[in-house]
């Protein structure tokens, strides 16, 4: 009964992890494109 209850454990926080990476990924994909959007409009400016 306790492996399987550690084995639980392990499972979610790994889940959790998983997300969180996730989340910093969407994040930093978010920022880039923002980034690069406020980049294109800078160049526009000039045309």
């Amino acid at each position: 009964m306790e492996t399987t209850e550690v084995i639980n454990k392990n499972a979610k926080q790994l889940n959790r992890s998983r997300l969180m990476v996730k989340i910093i990924l969407a994040l930093v994909i978010l920022l880039m494109a923002i980034l690069q959007y406020d980049h294109l409009l800078q160049l526009l400016k000039w045309f």
